[in-house]
């Protein structure tokens, strides 16, 4: 699960979310279409995972569904072949990152 997470993590810079959106931008759709099926791969297993010791059961399982979604709907634009939807996807995506490293990051 480490891997798994450690690509969600890099999700706002270089990470997947981008290199999605860049594929996506440029019209390679075979590739956008297999990242944001890895992408969408990592938001499941991210609801799966285990809370961390910091934050409630409950807001964990709020923000990783809500990633779960997120990914889902990214690898569904990718799908549809929208660079539109999926760049969209990918900065929403991105810029959810600090409410859950608020409550759940560190000790």
């Amino acid at each position: 699960l480490a891997k798994e997470l450690s690509v969600l993590m890099a999700c706002g810079g270089k990470g997947l979310c981008a290199v999605t959106a860049g594929y996506a931008k440029d019209g390679k759709w075979d590739a956008a279409q297999t990242s944001a099926g890895e992408l969408k791969k990592y938001g499941e297993q991210m609801a799966k995972a285990p809370k961390p010791k910091k934050g409630t059961a409950d807001s964990w399982t709020e923000l990783t569904g809500k990633f779960q979604a997120q990914t889902a709907d990214i690898a569904a634009a990718a799908g549809k072949k929208d660079a539109k939807a999926v760049a969209d996807g990918a900065k929403a995506f991105s810029g959810a990152c600090k409410s859950c490293h608020d409550a759940h990051k560190g000790k």
